[in-house]
């Protein structure tokens, strides 16, 4: 049974875990990543919240302070981090 499974799923289902292996191991390395990148995730799609804010208004409530103080806190531990200067070879 699983065998066939395997064998009846299409190829663009391999695609996507390979996609998502590969996206996960690009965020290994350390990058800069502007503000508005950051800030321009949740604004992607609005009719989420909207309907989202209609049928459970207290869980989007909980929600929306959950990751604002989890945010918070992680960037606070952030900026509590040392920072050691990267100096060139010479």
């Amino acid at each position: 049974m699983f065998q066939q499974v395997l064998i009846h799923t299409p190829l663009w289902v391999w695609a996507l875990p390979a996609a998502l292996l590969a996206l996960g191991l690009s965020q290994r390395r350390d990058r800069r990543v502007h503000r508005a990148q950051v800030l321009a995730l949740p604004g992607l799609h609005p009719e989420w919240r909207a309907m989202a804010s209609v049928q459970w208004p207290l869980a989007l409530l909980f929600g929306a302070l959950s990751g604002f103080f989890l945010g918070r806190a992680l960037g606070l531990m952030r900026l509590a981090q040392p920072t050691i200067p990267r100096h060139a070879h010479a």
